[in-house]
């Protein structure tokens, strides 16, 4: 498939599903701004961050159910006005509890949004493409929103820099009645039954997903938190965060230009590789140089990693609810990791949060380095 066809076809489910993950892109500062004006400890974060992914789990299963019905366009609408409305009084609420109502409202919404356009990113071709530049729209929106931040919250205060967000919701909503499904493709397994192999590779895959995107999100949420405990400024931190969301644009180009030419271990491994040194930088960055380095080379390794991952398992499992199942296995490891944090980490120090990515992302690798027999 030429660009041209690919872009008509599957281009703008590609830029609304990358925008509705601006939240995420933004996180680590709108933790920050949250810690600070609502007086928030590690352990408050870890239940926010808990709450909102058990609200995208809502929201995502919501998606599965709409996605099986072809109700496509209808879902994405809903979902964005929902995320609009919850996220505008996320930015007036003045309690914990009721920033954890608005928060966790919101991400029901965009997981609806997330679910619908991940199935029908994974059922376009090529896959390993539609993904990376997901993933690339992702970055930029996170990039570009992150170094907006610190400027609108100089000028307007908290609650206008809070809801300023709101914007990529809007763009969504505007721009969703545009949306059409592309036409299913047939995976790797052709037409096979579903078989227990076939079960196995879709299941496998989907542990490799959450797996994978639990080690990164659990690290990515606590790094503005990270950074501060090591006596790196604000303007500093927001700086760093900006630019090292870069660095999932090389990610995303290198996707998209190599596709699945060089099939997907290799990728994955280099993924993994460039996630865990990103990782190991942040952790002991004493200097905001390093902890930019260290946010550029994770997000590499990130954004790389996940659309191969999800491409992949396109690619190999022959049954089309393990597809639908892959955003609930994102919001799943959105939900263990901050959770997981706030269960067993009261203080800033970094030691449990690197152990805990780096043993699971090279576990990841497994079911995807298995062969089917």
């Amino acid at each position: 498939m030429s660009w041209r066809e690919w872009v008509r076809a599957t281009g703008g489910i590609a830029l609304l599903t990358g925008a509705s993950t601006v939240l995420m892109g933004t996180l680590p500062l709108l933790n920050g701004l949250f810690a600070n004006e609502l007086h928030l400890d590690w352990r408050q974060l870890g239940w926010l961050g808990g709450a909102a992914q058990t609200g995208s789990l809502a929201g995502t299963l919501l998606g599965y159910r709409l996605s099986g019905r072809g109700a496509f366009r209808p879902g994405i609408q809903a979902g964005a006005a929902c995320a609009l409305l919850a996220w505008l009084c996320a930015a007036f609420a003045g309690s914990f509890g009721m920033l954890v109502l608005c928060r966790t409202i919101t991400a029901a919404g965009v997981g609806c949004v997330f679910s619908i356009g991940t199935y029908l990113l994974a059922n376009s071709e090529p896959r390993a493409r539609s993904f990376s530049v997901m993933s690339g729209v992702q970055v930029v929106c996170g990039s570009l929103h992150s170094a907006l931040l610190p400027w609108l919250l100089a000028q307007f205060g908290y609650t206008t820099t809070v809801a300023s967000l709101v914007l990529w919701f809007g763009l969504i909503l505007v721009l969703g009645h545009r949306v059409s499904a592309p036409m299913p493709v047939v995976g790797e397994a052709g037409a096979a039954r579903y078989d227990d192999r076939g079960r196995f590779a879709g299941a496998g895959l989907l542990v490799s997903v959450l797996l994978f995107h639990m080690a990164a999100t659990t690290f990515w949420a606590y790094s503005e938190r990270i950074a501060s405990a090591a006596g790196l400024q604000p303007p500093e931190i927001a700086l760093a965060i900006s630019i090292g969301n870069l660095g999932g644009v090389p990610a995303s180009i290198l996707g998209a230009a190599l596709g699945e030419r060089f099939g997907f271990v290799p990728i994955l491994i280099l993924a993994t590789v460039a996630a865990m040194g990103g990782e190991w930088l942040m952790a002991g960055a004493s200097t905001s140089g390093l902890y930019l380095a260290g946010q550029f080379v994770f997000n590499f390794g990130w954004i790389l990693g996940v659309s191969y991952y999800l491409a992949l398992l396109g690619r190999r499992s022959p049954d089309p609810r393990a597809v639908r199942a892959a955003p609930i296995a994102l919001v799943i490891a959105g939900i263990l990791g901050p959770l997981a944090v706030a269960t067993v980490q009261s203080a800033g120090t970094t030691r449990g949060l690197f152990v805990l990515a780096a043993t699971l992302a090279p576990i990841a690798l497994i079911p995807a380095v298995l062969r089917r027999r």
